[in-house]
């Protein structure tokens, strides 16, 4: 009975916090990431990272071959690798040879239908989103099965929390009879798939134009912690395992405003997905963001182009421009922010696909790196992607 009661509590605990809606924009808590271009140190991209390692992988037969990488992960020492194309979750490990694939396609037992996204668990497993069966199924890196559970909505991205709960977002009508929870972005829930919490307004849901919404992701896990973005303002919160929202950092940008990516003052609900597919001409954060360790990236746009790439020093409390000066090209054509971080919290990894290769060979266009030209000249046309590791000096 007790043990039922705490549990009531907690529910109602997280309910009350987590719906209060998001924190102000000014808010005191928030370290500020700010990009003046008048002001902010500029460094070169070889200052801040290096290419350490290339790793290939493998091509072991028909099982191994991988169609379209959608997202990438990293956990316990293997590389979880989310194929698209195929349908299909498969582990590398740390050296790029395939170990095996998690479990298959189809409507059987333990598998999945259509996969949204994938996230690692606390505890180094792998949860698979199923958006068509609104399930949400965890395996081990190993492939062996260890439980699954319905969820409410159709989550587009999920990242669990160092408890029993985890975090996701979604553009779609959640609990008809609650409008508070369908007009939110960011949900908590328990590992029943019950709603215990939410947080932001989801003002795509509003306007019955929510395909955006579902693209786009808001949710990132590095180093241990939750963290995500809302529509509505230009603050990257931390999430706490009690369902809290810190605001963690507040972007600015001088000497024009940085406009939340949705802003009545510009949006309308006529033009707001025409302002998404384009760009508004206000500069925005679109959510490229990346926390490691000692640092996080950050990138704003302006209208077509992307502003100068930002690294926060979390130990300096100060922000510098990165541009490509110095660079053997390697991170500028081929860093991505669907990467994976390493389990140092100081290294990443990105993907680079042979068509991409083959069309930097055809014009000759090959960054002059010495481990990046080693990688392709061993490359043909049945090969897997590569991955590139970036490592912070």
């Amino acid at each position: 009975m007790r043990k039922l009661l705490n549990s009531v509590l907690v529910s109602i605990m997280f309910a009350l916090i987590a719906c209060k809606g998001s924190v102000s924009v000014d808010s005191p808590e928030a370290e500020t990431i700010l990009y003046d271009p008048d002001s902010t140190a500029v460094l070169k991209v070889d200052d801040v990272l290096e290419l350490t390692r290339v790793i290939q992988l493998e091509t072991a037969g028909p099982s191994s071959m991988i169609g379209e990488i959608y997202q990438l992960a990293y956990t316990n020492g293997v590389f979880v690798v989310f194929d698209m194309s195929n349908k299909v979750v498969k582990i590398f490990d740390e050296n790029g040879k395939f170990v095996r694939n998690i479990s298959s396609h189809g409507n059987g037992p333990k598998e999945y239908l259509d996969i949204r996204s994938l996230c690692i668990t606390p505890n180094g497993n792998i949860a698979i989103v199923d958006d068509m069966k609104k399930r949400i199924t965890e395996f081990t890196v190993d492939g062996k099965y260890v439980s699954d559970f319905s969820i409410q909505g159709y989550p587009h991205g999920v990242e669990y929390l160092n408890n029993d709960t985890l975090v996701f977002e979604s553009a779609c009508d959640i609990s008809a009879d609650d409008d508070r929870i369908n007009a939110s972005e960011i949900y908590i829930a328990d590992r029943k798939g019950e709603i215990i919490g939410c947080f932001g307004e989801d003002m795509y849901f509003k306007t019955r134009r929510s395909d955006y919404g579902m693209s786009r992701g808001l949710l990132y896990r590095y180093c241990g912690a939750v963290f995500f973005t809302l529509l509505e303002n230009n603050i990257i919160y931390k999430m706490n395992d009690d369902g809290t929202a810190v605001p963690k950092y507040n972007l600015q940008l001088r000497p024009k405003n940085l406009v939340p990516m949705w802003d009545k003052e510009y949006h309308t609900e006529d033009d707001i997905m025409y302002w998404m597919t384009n760009f508004f001409e206000q500069p925005n954060f679109g959510g490229a963001f990346i926390e490691f360790e000692d640092y996080s990236i950050v990138r704003y746009t302006d209208h077509y182009h992307y502003l100068p790439m930002l690294v926060y020093d979390h130990r300096k409390k100060q922000t510098f421009a990165v541009d490509d000066s110095g660079d053997d090209g390697v991170f500028r054509s081929f860093f991505n922010f669907s990467c994976a971080v390493m389990d140092d919290g100081h290294s990443i990894a990105c993907w680079v696909t042979p068509d991409v290769i083959r069309s930097y060979l055809q014009y000759g266009r090959i960054p002059d790196n010495e481990l990046f030209r080693k990688a392709v000249s061993e490359m043909d046309d049945e090969s897997n992607p590569i991955l590139l590791v970036f490592t912070f000096k």
